[in-house]
Formats: C-alpha cells, sequence, structure tokens
C-alpha cells in the first residue's frame, strides 16, 4: 500500500504535464503563421497597416500569435516620417473552429475555413480597438 501512495505524486505530475502539452505542432504553427500572413493583406491588413506575424506560443488551452503592427499610414512613408511601430500579439483560444482548421482542407491548401477567420477577425478587432 505504501509504495502506490509514494506513486500518486508522480503519476499526478506526469498527468499535469501531459495537460501542458500544444495542441498543434510545430509544423502547423508555421503553415498557420504563413496562411494568417498571406490571408492578412485581404482582411485585417486591408487599409493603412502592414502586419507581420512573428510566432506561436500555444498550450492545450489555445494559442498567442505575436506579430509586429504597423500603424503607420501612406503619407508617413513618402514624408519619411517614422511609422508607428508596436511589437502585439492576439490570443485564439482552442476551439472547435480552430481544431476543424487544422484538420480541413482549406488548412492543406493554405486557406482558413470561414469558421475560424471569423474567430480572428474578433481577435483583430479587440486588438485594433486599442490603438
Amino acid at each position: 500500500m505504501k509504495s502506490v501512495l509514494a506513486l500518486l505524486p508522480l503519476l499526478f505530475s506526469l498527468n499535469a504535464k501531459a495537460d501542458l502539452k500544444p495542441f498543434i505542432s510545430e509544423q502547423d504553427k508555421n503553415k498557420m503563421l504563413q496562411i494568417l500572413d498571406e490571408v492578412c493583406g485581404d482582411s485585417w491588413c486591408e487599409g493603412q497597416y502592414e502586419i507581420d506575424f512573428k510566432s506561436m506560443m500555444c498550450t492545450n488551452d489555445g494559442c498567442t500569435v505575436n506579430m509586429d503592427l504597423d500603424l503607420g499610414t501612406e503619407e508617413n512613408f513618402e514624408n519619411n516620417h517614422a511609422p508607428r511601430f508596436f511589437e502585439t500579439s492576439i490570443y485564439l483560444k482552442k476551439t472547435p473552429a480552430f481544431l476543424a482548421q487544422l484538420s480541413s482542407d482549406s488548412f492543406k491548401h493554405n486557406f482558413l475555413t470561414a469558421a475560424f477567420s471569423a474567430e480572428v477577425d474578433r481577435a483583430m478587432d479587440a486588438l485594433s480597438e486599442k490603438f
């Protein structure tokens, strides 16, 4: 009995570590960043914004997407003024739409599903309210 009780803390710690494992592979994170960058110009980045998606840090609950955000306008660039540049991030929760995106044909062909695109839209809208 003592040996079983002695193993309990080890079993709990192994289970806790398993729960922290990200739900998305490094390869899929890189592909997601590439797709976000490609889709960006026709959606969230339209207009005077320039966004460069840099990295994703994920846990079992979701991903923080880190990006460089340039709020400079064309006039600023033409007049050689310094653009408004920020390092910022959005958080994308692990939702059914996120999981479906990873296994979809759209993902295989470098597109976003409508449901996941809507989630990214909401996160980008919340970010734009800060500026």
